[in-house]
């Protein structure tokens, strides 16, 4: 019984350092996420077809 007992403590101790490692890389994620995401925005508008969503800057 103490056996299995001290292989979920390590299980459990072994999660936390996971868990504790991974959290740096998770913010540095989301930064790259909302950055990927704005790029992904400016590139539908300077593409969209024939400039159409620059309509409104074109002269008469």
């Amino acid at each position: 019984m103490n056996a299995t007992k001290d292989k979920y403590v390590i299980n459990l101790l072994e999660d936390d350092r996971k868990v504790s490692a991974s959290s740096p890389l998770k913010s540095e994620l989301d930064i790259q996420y909302k950055r990927w995401r704005q790029w992904e925005s400016l590139n539908v508008t300077i593409s969209s077809k024939n400039g159409a969503i620059f309509g409104c800057l074109r002269k008469a």
